[in-house]
């Protein structure tokens, strides 16, 4: 068994699994992290390895000094990805989005995919059908932009996601609500039909936090894959361990 650790901007996610197809998923916080990583070890004693993606912290002395016996596959250190880099500078692409491609290399073999992960930023990532790498775009997420009108403005308040979106709210909340869900909803549909512009068949990978809430806004048939980092981070385990 595995422990998968997906160690975003805002959410640290622990995965267990056996197969890559099955996930039993814990979400925890920074500051409890240690301790609820510890309690899941010896709750199952028959992990053997960790495999971890971190875009905020150095995971490995922790494991090493808790953990000794247990082997660790940090993404952090690869050298070697499945996927051909044309990033110019390859140097500043994230760990996260490194993953993202590689699962799309590994698990959408042979195709063209626009990954769209929708977490504390929205990225997206454009890769050919010979896994060639060639970037995307960064944008803020949801969550961002509603701190962002609290924080940068005398009197707005801060307010949050509802299923429900007027196109023309009638109070400061809802037209808060109404600007900033529509108006990342308009920006995904017009990132889309500017790739289809170019590229005349792709797969759209949908993932991240708000991939599964953004989803049931978009409403064109493109659907969240809410597992698509975890089943990553093994396809990427797997590349380099494939008698494991």
């Amino acid at each position: 068994m595995l422990l998968l650790v997906d160690h975003g901007n805002t959410r640290i996610k622990l995965h267990l699994t056996s197969d890559g197809q099955k996930f039993d998923t814990t979400t925890v916080s920074k500051d409890s992290f240690p301790s609820e990583t510890s309690a899941l070890l010896q709750k199952h004693p028959n992990v053997k390895t960790v495999v971890f993606s971190s875009v905020a912290a150095d995971l490995v002395p922790f494991f090493q000094n808790s953990f000794p016996n247990l082997g660790i596959f940090d993404v952090a250190h690869l050298s070697n990805w499945p996927f051909v880099n044309r990033y110019t500078t390859q140097e500043t692409l994230g760990i996260d989005r490194k993953v993202l491609a590689s699962g799309a290399t590994l698990l959408e073999k042979g195709k063209s995919c626009l990954i769209i992960d929708a977490g504390t930023c929205i990225t997206y990532d454009f890769l050919l059908p010979d896994s060639s790498f060639l970037g995307g775009a960064i944008s803020p997420g949801l969550h961002m932009r509603f701190r962002a009108l609290h924080e940068f403005t005398a009197k707005l308040p801060l307010v949050s996601n509802v299923q429900e979106i007027a196109l023309i709210g009638n109070s400061t909340i809802t037209a808060i609500q109404s600007g900033v869900i529509n108006g990342v909803v308009a920006e995904i549909i017009g990132i889309i039909n500017r790739y289809k512009e170019q590229y005349t068949d792709f797969t759209i990978i949908l993932t991240g936090g708000d991939a599964e809430f953004l989803a049931t806004q978009l409403k064109n048939g493109i659907f969240a894959d809410s597992n698509f980092m975890q089943r990553a981070l093994y396809a990427l385990y797997q590349f380099h361990n494939p008698n494991d």
